[in-house]
C-alpha cells in the first residue's frame, strides 16, 4: 500500500458520497472516530495487514462497505 495513503483517504474511499459537503464528511468522520478502537494509525495498520494477506486496496474497501451495509440493515431490523 502506498505509504502516503492516509486514514482520511481510506475512509473517503469507503464512505464518502458525492452529495456530501465537507461539513457532512467531517460529521460522518466524527461518528466513525467516536468508537474508541478507531484511529488514523489503526485504520492504516488494518489496511496494511489486509494488503500483506493478499487483499488489494479496492477489495478491502468493498469488504468494508459490505460489512457496514449489513450492519446498517441489522440496525434497521431492530
Amino acid at each position: 500500500m502506498d505509504s502516503k495513503l492516509n486514514a482520511d483517504q481510506i475512509l473517503r474511499a469507503a464512505f464518502h458520497e458525492d452529495w456530501m459537503s465537507e461539513d457532512d464528511w467531517m460529521d460522518l468522520k466524527s461518528l466513525l472516530y467516536a468508537d474508541k478502537n478507531v484511529s488514523d494509525q489503526r485504520i492504516y495498520d488494518i489496511m496494511k495487514q489486509g494488503e500483506e494477506k493478499g487483499y488489494n486496496f479496492e477489495r478491502q474497501i468493498e469488504l468494508v462497505r459490505e460489512i457496514f451495509s449489513q450492519h446498517i440493515a441489522d440496525i434497521k431490523k431492530q
